[in-house]
């Protein structure tokens, strides 16, 4: 069993991560929130514009939208058909409002049916856009704090590549399951299920006759159990990426086996409390089987397992010295020097000390600069044109964050605090821009 030092830690981590979830289900409230009160409002407005005495029959709704009805509904799929193409929802969507533009006869429902695909596509495309961020956010945090957590334990260390946008994408798309679906398939399966569910609803409402109001709560159910099955997908795929993170550098770093560590109270399912404990060498693992997570909302985690070290007796750290052995103390790097020092994307620190045109010192990089040069590669030496040899530099501004001061090269501007010398943030030159002022040299 894991000392309790290591398993408050990794437990920690686990926590931390996890809680990144509240914010992406609070999103997603919103997003659905929005979806239903946008498709409510067309669907009173349907019902209304064709019910008699706040009725309306089945054979009704069946219809022919006449030639001024048809007229407006067609100037309605134009901005349908705008929209869709700016989210860039898939072609076949758009081909459907295309072909809808064209025909000359459609009914009330289908009219009806047509709304209830675009509300629900741009509800899917925006769940997509959002799960999407946070399981990047969550596996690229939890690269870094993993490996952190497992060098600490090894007193191993060495640096650990910066992750690109490319290699995050194919981490969280990767399917993991035994139906062989990524996380976005199962995002357009439940839109599917979503719309044959509000069809049905639809129907029956109008078969019973029994108005606006009972139709309105039958929409809103649906609405809410889609609403849940998009929840559990982003807690679990989020435990996921977690678990792909940990099992990816306990590989880096040479551990050969790990430990499975539950979250064990009154909500700890019994397959958890089952594995709680359990070593498994590192070749077996295999999510969902001998690693976590076990099922949907699972808070199982997964701690490195090296005899000595994992299952020490003391309260203090335990970690394998020079010569192999397990050593013992109350001093640790915190993770701030780690990153800085094994992550952090180090060509920056050659700006430092360079001096521009007009007489500024650069003394440093902001954070959120650093953020940039960490997250993507950087051009350094755009950075450098545009310091020594700009082709313009504006005046000096001050807003509520102080004072900054552009400088316009060929490649890149660069902000600059003209009081400290601190690099505020930077982007690629506009090619107007460069024209503009290569005409003034």
């Amino acid at each position: 069993m894991a000392t309790k030092y290591w398993t408050n830690r990794f437990e920690k981590l686990k926590l931390d991560e996890m809680n990144r979830v509240d914010t992406t289900i609070s999103d997603l409230e919103d997003v659905y929130a929005y979806s239903l009160q946008r498709l409510q409002a067309d669907i009173d407005h349907w019902y209304h514009r064709y019910a008699s005495d706040n009725n309306l029959a089945l054979a009704d709704a069946r219809k022919q939208l006449d030639a001024r009805e048809l007229k407006d509904f067609k100037l309605t799929l134009k901005q349908y058909e705008r929209l869709a193409q700016q989210k860039e929802l898939s072609k076949e969507h758009v081909k459907m409002l295309q072909n809808a533009s064209t025909r000359v006869r459609l009914d009330r429902a289908q009219q009806l049916y047509i709304q209830v695909l675009q509300h629900t596509a741009l509800l899917a495309n925006n769940e997509q856009e959002i799960l999407t961020k946070a399981l990047s956010d969550a596996y690229e945090s939890s690269t870094y704090k993993i490996a952190y957590e497992t060098q600490l334990m090894t007193s191993k260390y060495k640096d650990v590549p910066l992750l690109n946008k490319t290699a995050v994408e194919q981490a969280i798309s990767k399917p993991w399951t035994n139906d062989g679906k990524e996380f976005s398939s199962r995002i357009w399966d439940n839109r599917q299920n979503l719309v044959d569910t509000l069809q049905s609803e639809i129907t029956r409402s109008l078969i019973i006759g029994e108005g606006s109001g009972k139709l309105a709560d039958r929409i809103a159910k649906r609405y809410n159990v889609s609403f849940n099955n998009a929840r559990r997908l982003a807690e679990t795929e989020m435990a996921h990426v977690q678990e792909l993170a940990s099992k990816e550098q306990y590989e880096n770093n040479g551990i050969e086996q790990y430990e499975i560590l539950a979250t064990l109270d009154n909500r700890t399912s019994s397959t958890c409390r089952h594995l709680d404990g359990k070593i498994v060498d590192m070749k077996d693992y295999k999510a969902g089987v001998t690693a976590p997570p076990f099922h949907c909302y699972c808070r199982t985690t997964t701690i490195p397992y090296i005899k000595g070290i994992t299952d020490s007796k003391e309260d203090s750290r335990a970690y394998r010295d020079e010569d192999g052995k397990t050593a013992y103390t109350d001093e640790t790097l915190s993770y701030d020097e780690w990153y800085n020092k094994y992550v952090r994307n180090k060509d920056t620190d050659s700006l430092v000390g360079l001096k521009t045109s007009n007489g500024i010192t650069i003394s440093s990089v902001s954070i959120h600069q650093q953020d940039r040069a960490d997250e993507r590669k950087v051009d350094i030496e755009g950075l450098k044109d545009a310091i020594l040899k700009p082709l313009h530099i504006s005046e000096i501004k001050v807003d509520e964050k102080g004072p900054s001061q552009r400088f316009i090269g060929n490649t890149i501007t660069v902000n600059i605090n003209p009081e400290t010398g601190v690099i505020i943030t930077s982007w690629r030159t506009g090619k107007r821009t460069i024209r503009k002022y290569k005409k003034k040299e």
